[in-house]
């Protein structure tokens, strides 16, 4: 990873995978990832993953806007934020 936000994303694909999660892109839901319970062939997506900072705020209308879009695709939009001090992932979960 060369620069912070691809150093959030490495840490919290790598969490997913050790947690037995298959990742995908997330692009066309506007978030970092797509996660899946088991192989993307014979499952959907569960959730939509945001991934940021510890202490990055997020905007009222942008947090809106990822919940009615989960909502809307049926999937529960996740927050990865990743302590750069404690080297962990923590997540929150969020359904509209």
């Amino acid at each position: 990873p060369f620069t912070s936000d691809q150093l959030i994303r490495y840490k919290v694909y790598k969490d997913l995978h050790e947690r037995g999660y298959y990742i995908s892109s997330g692009d066309k839901f506007g978030g970092d990832f797509l996660v899946y319970p088991g192989d993307p062939i014979m499952f959907h997506s569960q959730f939509i993953v945001q991934c940021q900072c510890e202490k990055e705020e997020i905007s009222v209308i942008e947090l809106i806007a990822k919940c009615r879009i989960s909502c809307h695709v049926r999937k529960t939009l996740v927050f990865a934020m990743y302590c750069k001090e404690k080297d962990k992932v923590k997540y929150q979960s969020l359904q509209w």
